[in-house]
């Protein structure tokens, strides 16, 4: 288990990942152009309203079958899937449209975010600002030392990386990582005024609610074992694989010395979008460049920033499975360029 205390193996110096998106945004808005830039940038209250209402639902309907289907059914595995995935999806929506857009305002987003991630309760446990809060920091400090995701779950053994394709081993992997982390945060002095002050309120609700949730799938496991315990394990089960999708095609290949290289830059097809909600590969690279730019935007936004990288010397990768070797078997590390060349599955040319 990788030590979230040790020193991180490469690191930029503190600022400069700001000081370096500052460079590309300019850029991009030069080439690019003001207008075309606050197109991708602009939110449609309509989109949001579906995004925050159907995946919810979704996953409280997944949740109903598991709770409601035998094991050995079709339906059972079938709700399995979509549960697992639906408790990253949740979380990615409630990411874009309450994390760094607050589209329904301050309060409106905090009550509609715990909305989005409650079909999956026992995943979440409502504590959804303690995640903004730190989320926000690694968006400042990108593979910085104070980055608080890459270098305090880098998982970097790979026996780690292969167990955590198991949803209950990556959840207690990610739980025992952050306790310490999340022990010594101090929102308030992290965020001085009146931010600070409103995170720090929110997550003493949440953590209320937290026990609460807890509290009532302890009881719901001693009144209906056989049914509360498949519906847990069922979404749990299959949560850890599309984590390690989102792992890697988020910030799996990054060569931090180039500023341009936001994120694995891999061109995804239709399936991995719609699993990542837009949110891996030339996308999440968009989404570092510029944190508001919504979901149902990226397309646009990919298409136009995807030759510009290009230029910029970041290597664009399209085979996914070459990605996951070097991932779980190579034991490739974050911050680091993986290869030299164009790889091909099976056949991996290291840096």
């Amino acid at each position: 288990m990788s030590d979230p205390a040790s020193p991180p193996p490469r690191v930029l110096e503190d600022g400069k990942n700001m000081e370096n998106l500052t460079k590309v945004r300019n850029m991009l808005e030069k080439e690019l152009g003001s207008e075309a830039v606050k197109r991708i940038r602009s939110p449609n209250i309509v989109l949001d309203i579906l995004l925050v209402t159907v995946y919810p639902l979704l996953a409280w309907v997944s949740t109903y079958v598991m709770w409601i289907s035998p094991v050995s059914t079709l339906a059972y595995w079938v709700a399995a899937v979509c549960g697992g995935w639906l408790a990253l999806a949740c979380p990615l929506v409630m990411h874009d449209v309450v994390g760094h857009r607050s589209a329904f305002g301050k309060w409106g987003s905090w009550i509609v975010g715990l909305w989005v991630t409650s079909g999956s309760p026992m995943v979440i446990n409502g504590m959804n600002t303690l995640w903004v809060a730190r989320h926000r920091i690694h968006h400042r400090h990108t593979f910085e030392q104070k980055d608080p995701e890459l270098y305090r779950n880098k998982l970097a053994d790979r026996v780690d990386r292969v167990l955590g394709l198991f949803g209950p081993y990556r959840l207690f992997w990610r739980r025992k990582i952050y306790a310490k982390y999340n022990a010594g945060l101090d929102v308030e002095k992290e965020f001085p005024g009146t931010l600070g002050r409103e995170y720090a309120f929110k997550i003493k609700v949440e953590r209320w609610l937290m026990r609460g949730t807890n509290w009532t799938w302890l009881a719901l496991l001693c009144m209906h074992t056989h049914p509360a315990l498949r519906t847990i394990m069922g979404a749990l089960g299959f949560l850890g694989v599309f984590e390690t999708l989102r792992y890697i095609l988020e910030h799996g290949e990054q060569d931090i010395h180039n500023p341009f290289w936001q994120a694995t830059f891999y061109d995804m097809g239709i399936v991995t979008e719609l699993i990542s909600l837009w949110g891996g590969g030339k996308y999440h690279a968009v989404h570092h460049i510029w944190a508001d730019v919504p979901v149902y935007r990226m397309p646009e936004a990919g298409r136009l920033i995807k030759p510009i990288l290009i230029r910029q010397g970041v290597k664009l990768r399209t085979d996914f499975w070459a990605l996951a070797w070097a991932y779980l078997v190579d034991g490739k590390q974050h911050a680091d360029k993986w290869f030299e060349d164009q790889p091909k599955s099976g056949k991996i040319a290291a840096s």
